[in-house]
């Protein structure tokens, strides 16, 4: 199940208004989407592009880390974030030289 927050932005993505924002942000890495974000919570329309169709690039998503969930809060979008399908690493263990 896609999370909303992708199914508004494809939305707005299709009005007349986002082919023509007072903001374009070239780059759909995380400073580019939070200063997107910031923008249109100001109020200013804005378009973050980003040439690949989706986020399946290692530096990208595959980690959430304690800090980046602290920003999710901040933003008040942690509570979308978990709605959206994830798994979870709830404990980790390593064997170096045979021991645990």
């Amino acid at each position: 199940m896609p999370c909303s927050h992708l199914a508004t932005a494809r939305r707005a993505c299709q009005s007349p208004k986002a082919l023509d924002p007072d903001i374009r942000i070239v780059s759909g890495g995380p400073a580019g989407e939070v200063a997107g974000l910031l923008f249109a919570r100001a109020g200013l329309p804005t378009l973050v592009q980003e040439k690949h169709g989706d986020f399946l690039r290692d530096f990208r998503g595959d980690t959430l880390y304690l800090s980046t969930l602290w920003i999710f809060d901040e933003f008040d979008l942690l509570d979308e974030l978990l709605e959206c399908e994830h798994n979870q690493l709830l404990e980790i263990s390593a064997g170096i030289a045979g021991r645990r």
